[in-house]
């Protein structure tokens, strides 16, 4: 097997693009060129891993990690004083270490920390991360722990169709009524709808993400207004459980239109806001920070969005006020604005949101961290490093390697978080990239959003991803694992010619199913050695994709994978020489199995398994068993 080096250094996971975070990797010194929000390596004397957690927003100010490379790779800890707190007096600049021998524990132990000293700031509150973390168990404290693995919904493991990609940024009622039709004549069959962006009524909109929103009413391409299309779509397409809209965090890219009816209604400041893809600096129009929670209380209730019937949003663009230029701007707007954001969004969505571009600190450890309510939906994925790539994804096959590997290394820092992992919206009719993107999808924890054109489907793509459930009346829901994937090695670098490992599990009321998603996101084939991801005892092994049984003996398997191509294994335990794996043709199967048990008496044999999808049942049986007499009881949960 492939060993890393003695002394692996990385990942940083740094703005790769703002405000997009990335991993970046290294492999003798250290060397952070853009600004990081974690850092991790491992020791040469002790072999211990070491965790750098910059501290953003627990004091005020913003708070990165970046290196000297002139100094042999001294790591400097760079802060701006953009709080309030921070101009009239001198502050604290916090850095927060852990040391320990597992990478993940670790981290997982740093952050709760920063969990205890928040809490502690609200008003005392203590864990008991170190106990927990040398007895090698998660704290409950920590957002990686499971949820409930049978509370689901369709919001959370339906199928999603956002128009993005799929329709572009020429959208109409039509266009969206057309699309969905087709979905239905080909078979699939989604339970969450999201309109993207340039639904608004808006001034000055021109292709490449600029224009200012002038009104809350839908343009004129959708004639009936936001009601109208809402209403069409729930009495055409009645399993489909909820209709969602795109809006940025202050209204639209360039914020509000000047003299328009918002900001008649609504109190407005300008501020300058620095264009770093066009080197050009601007002013926007913002409701000002006095009128933001009243602006948007009627935005999503009194006035418009519930009123329309959207019970759902994807909020963009939440990094635009921590790209202002003036600190004094960014400390008026930033805290009361995801305060009006997450009030409202509680009050009158359930918390069905999607944050994204919003991997800037004070959102990460002040509105996401607490786990005070129900998980928003969060956008972990990032753009290509490579400018010239960036904007093109998902039409350049460049981006789609970098893509699966970026989602999985973030997920070392976002699985401490309070939410679900978006793994971002993918095409199924993609030449050779989909059925990766959708394995990848699958195995995240999160939710899967799909953004087909017309006419370009893959059922069968889609049909293992998601499996039919006992109720008709329910549409076929996504078999989600009940913890938040990330990479199994946080040192492996995106060319270094290695398979990329991601880790999920799935807890039923028989146990842990343990799951490992294995894909080459190199251009060439590569053979592995893979270490064991099943703890020890009596396991057996099914590969998704060659449906091979094996019960497995030693800790490691031999792994050989084309270039884009992928596996997921699913180690289930075996009791009484008897082992169940979950629905066949899905990819995460083992999650429709609610709880299992077998009975062994002088006839024979009785398995018991209790599912709540439905599909083929991949068991195993010794095969000098197979003569003994068996009977399978196979219950369906409601």
């Amino acid at each position: 097997m492939a060993q890393a080096p003695l002394t692996p250094v990385g990942p940083s996971l740094s703005w790769v693009i703002a405000p997009w975070m990335g991993p970046l990797h290294g492999t003798k010194n250290i060397s952070i060129q853009k600004d990081a929000l974690l850092v991790m390596f491992q020791r040469a004397h002790d072999g211990l891993h070491v965790v750098s957690l910059p501290v953003s927003g627990l004091d005020g100010g913003s708070t990165y990690l970046t290196s000297d490379a002139e100094e042999g790779g001294r790591l400097i800890v760079r802060s701006m004083g953009d709080h309030e707190k921070s101009y009239d007096e001198e502050r604290d600049v916090k850095l927060l270490m852990g040391f320990g021998p597992d990478p993940h524990k670790t981290v997982a132990c740093v952050f709760n920390h920063l969990k205890r000293k928040i809490k502690e700031k609200q008003g005392g509150w203590t864990d008991s991360c170190m106990h927990h973390f040398y007895q090698g168990t998660k704290s409950k404290d920590s957002s990686t722990y499971s949820e409930d693995s049978q509370e689901r919904s369709p919001w959370k493991d339906g199928v999603s169709y956002c128009t993005w990609n799929g329709l572009g940024w020429d959208l109409s009622e039509n266009k969206i009524l057309n699309a969905l039709d087709d979905l239905e004549k080909s078979g699939i069959q989604v339970s969450n709808l999201v309109i993207d962006d340039n639904w608004q009524t808006l001034a000055g909109r021109g292709y490449c993400f600029n224009g200012t929103w002038s009104a809350f009413e839908a343009n004129e391409k959708f004639p009936g207004g936001l009601k109208g299309i809402v209403t069409k779509v729930r009495e055409r397409f009645p399993k489909i459980k909820h209709i969602g809209v795109w809006h940025a965090l202050h209204g639209y890219w360039d914020g509000i239109t000047p003299n328009s009816a918002l900001t008649e209604k609504y109190k407005t400041i300008e501020v300058s806001w620095r264009d770093n893809v066009n080197s050009i600096t601007k002013k926007l129009t913002m409701v000002d920070s006095e009128d933001i929670e009243r602006f948007y209380d009627d935005f999503y209730k009194r006035v418009f969005l519930s009123e329309s019937g959207i019970d759902c949003v994807k909020t963009d663009v939440q990094c635009r006020i921590d790209e202002l230029t003036s600190g004094a701007d960014k400390a008026r707007l930033a805290g009361p604005y995801q305060e009006a954001f997450r009030k409202s969004a509680i009050k009158y969505f359930d918390q069905r949101v999607i944050y994204c571009m919003s991997h800037v600190p004070q959102i990460l450890y002040t509105a996401l961290l607490r786990d005070d309510g129900l998980k928003a939906f969060l956008r972990s994925a990032t753009l290509h490093p490579d400018a010239m790539l960036m904007y093109f994804y998902p039409n350049v096959p460049q981006s789609h390697s970098w893509h699966i590997f970026a989602n999985a290394m973030n997920m070392i820092l976002f699985s401490q978080l309070h939410i679900l992992p978006d793994w971002d919206m993918f095409q199924t009719s993609l030449p050779q990239y989909a059925s990766i993107h959708a394995a990848a999808r699958c195995l995240s924890g999160g939710p899967i959003f799909i953004t087909d054109s017309p006419e370009s489907h893959d059922r069968y793509l889609v049909s293992s991803m998601v499996s039919v459930t006992p109720s008709a009346e329910a549409p076929p829901r996504a078999l989600r694992p009940s913890e938040m994937a990330y990479a199994v090695d946080p040192y492996l670098g995106y060319r270094s010619s290695r398979l990329l490992c991601v880790k999920n599990s799935y807890l039923n009321e028989s146990g842990k199913v343990h799951l490992l998603g294995v894909f080459n996101v190199s251009g060439t084939y590569i053979a592995e050695l893979i270490e064991a991801f099943w703890p020890r005892g009596e396991w057996v092994v099914r590969g998704h994709n060659n449906q091979n049984f094996k019960k497995v003996e030693g800790e490691l398997m031999v792994v050989g994978l084309e270039a884009g191509d992928w596996e997921i294994f699913t180690a289930a335990v075996v009791q009484d020489n008897v082992a169940v794996l979950g629905i066949k043709d899905n990819m995460t199967g083992a999650a429709a199995v609610s709880r299992w048990s077998v009975k062994t008496g002088k006839e024979g044999r009785e398995i018991e398994v209790e599912l709540r999808a439905l599909g083929t049942l991949g068991r195993w049986i010794p095969y000098k068993n197979c003569s003994l007499n068996l009977e399978l009881i196979v219950w369906l949960a409601k």
